[in-house]
Order: structure tokens, then C-alpha cells, then sequence
């Protein structure tokens, strides 16, 4: 969870999230704000079933404790409040309906 006024360890150089649209995110703050804008597709191309990309690059390159919290199958609506800790309101909606 995101704490207010903290500094945001970023991945190491080389080892930043890269999403199937091609956007690269160094830190969880802009790995949130970019899952808020991505379609529920392209957040699907990243977690489902099978995988979760983004449980997996937060484990290996942030913070294992809050990789914990986002393990498995989960929402990309609750991906958002699990990793900030906060309730996403509608006012944060994008084009996409969660």
C-alpha cells in the first residue's frame, strides 16, 4: 500500500513493468495510474487465470510484502485499491466501466 508523502522505490534499471501496450513503469504509483487507464482487455493480458504479471514483477522488483496482497485472479478495480489502499471512486473512471 502506497503511503502518502513516501518516496516510491522504483525497479531496478532494466527491470521496469512493461505493459502489452507498451507503456513502461518504473514505480507503483505510475504502475496504478496506468491501470486505470488501460481497458479491462489489456489489463486481462496481464492477469487472468493463468498469470498475474503484475503480482509477479511487484514481488521481484518492489516490495514482496505488497505483492502478497495482490496474489492471484483479482479485479483490476481491486488491483487499484489493494496496491494504494485506497477506495478507487467513480471520479477516477476513465473511458472504461469497471
Amino acid at each position: 500500500m502506497l503511503k502518502r508523502g513516501a518516496k516510491m522505490k522504483a525497479a531496478p534499471k532494466g527491470q521496469e513493468f512493461v505493459f502489452s501496450d507498451g507503456t513502461v513503469v518504473p514505480t507503483i504509483g505510475r504502475l496504478v495510474k496506468h491501470i486505470k487507464d488501460i481497458s479491462p482487455e489489456q489489463y486481462a493480458a496481464h492477469v487472468n487465470e493463468q498469470k498475474n504479471d503484475i503480482y509477479n514483477w511487484v514481488y521481484y522488483c518492489i516490495n514482496k510484502d505488497l505483492a502478497e496482497k495482490i496474489k492471484g485472479n483479482i479485479a483490476q478495480r481491486e488491483m487499484v485499491e489493494k496496491l494504494t489502499g485506497h477506495h478507487w471512486h467513480n471520479k477516477h473512471k476513465k473511458r472504461y466501466k469497471y
